[in-house]
């Protein structure tokens, strides 16, 4: 008659009957029993179970009998167990780096404090979840700035932006934040959270003065627009209206930049040299004449009307199959004539 099986040699991949189940309940029980190394270590290394093995390396609480499982247990439960146990932050932390094990990396990633050595992972590992969790447990913001200026993974890149953002919403250091905005690298999101808190005048204008970018004009605008209409002083800033206007990338901001502005001469340059760039075709010639018209209309000046009554520049003739029939569009025999001039001319009368 063979000896009788130690209780933690229970051997299913899986519980399938009621007697499977209490014999695994056994085992387990067993094993949370034992206090003795020696016993547990003889349980980790023959128990047929994955949940036994990983019960006994629970039980352990020697640190540097972890380490060694942690780095070289025979399984990835037992791996993984042993090292969520770990507090040496230098074991853990060559297992981040190190370890050829994507998944324990992981782990240990995500027990890591030093900001510098999650900096380094998130720049040079090869797994995107490990740098992820890296990026994730970053909260150093000159190391995520630092990041951010090279990094290309959107996903990566959306973890960093977020943290970004939370921190704009936090800051209340207006040295910081003025310092912040000057530098230009944040993203649109935070860069508007950031100008939403400043209140020194000095950055505000500097920010609606040089927040400019040929690929991105849109979203510079916007911040310079937002940056502009905190300074106090509005004559300051007319020239930022102006340019808003006259980017064609920028139409949805127009009419919020054309209430904005009051400076004559520069309604004047607009109505004169507007242009919709690149674009072709009706709808451009549209826009534009439409956008000086708008101009014009904005003029106080009634000198300057009067220059711009005399400037023939300002008639255009229509394509003779245009069929469009905006105000300021009237018949001269066959043709069709667009004459900004009359626009000046009802302006002047109502000044």
């Amino acid at each position: 008659m063979g000896l009788l099986k130690p209780a933690w040699m229970y051997d299913k991949s899986f519980v399938s009957s009621e007697k499977d189940r209490k014999a695994f309940e056994k085992a387990i029980k067993y094993v949370e029993s034992v206090t003795d190394v020696k016993k547990l270590i003889e349980v980790i290394e023959n128990a047929p179970s994955w949940d036994v093995r990983t019960a006994a390396v629970d039980q352990i609480e020697d640190q540097s009998l972890l380490s060694q499982l942690a780095v070289k247990g025979s399984d990835h439960g037992i791996r993984i167990t042993a090292l969520k146990k770990l507090n040496d932050q230098s074991v853990i932390s060559s297992i981040a780096t190190t370890d050829s094990d994507e998944s324990v990396r992981e782990v240990a990633v995500n027990m890591l404090s030093d900001q510098k050595i999650l900096a380094h992972i998130v720049k040079n590992d090869q797994n995107v979840n490990v740098r992820l969790a890296a990026a994730d447990n970053i909260s150093n913001q000159t190391l995520i700035v630092d990041i951010l200026k090279s990094e290309k993974d959107f996903r990566v890149k959306s973890v960093l932006n977020k943290k970004r953002l939370e921190w704009a919403n936090s800051e209340t250091d207006q040295a910081v934040l003025s310092s912040i905005a000057k530098n230009n690298r944040e993203t649109p999101d935070v860069q508007r959270v950031i100008i939403e808190k400043m209140t020194d005048q000095d950055a505000l204008l500097y920010v609606a003065d040089n927040y400019k970018s040929t690929a991105d004009s849109f979203n510079f605008n916007c911040r310079r627009m937002q940056a502009a209409e905190k300074v106090t002083d509005q004559n300051l800033v007319q020239s930022v209206y102006a340019d808003v206007i006259m980017d064609p990338a920028c139409y949805t901001l127009r009419e919020k930049a054309f209430e904005k502005l009051f400076d004559n001469c520069l309604l004047g340059a607009i109505a004169k040299n507007y242009s919709e760039g690149s674009v072709h075709g009706h709808t451009r010639f549209l826009d534009e004449i439409n956008v000086r018209s708008r101009a014009i209309q904005s003029i106080n000046d009634k000198s300057l009307l009067e220059k711009i009554i005399n400037d023939a520049s300002l008639t255009y003739t229509l394509d003779t199959h245009d069929t469009s029939d905006p105000d300021m569009v009237y018949k001269t025999g066959d043709s069709k004539v667009v004459d900004l001039r009359k626009i000046a001319q009802e302006r002047l009368k109502e000044l």
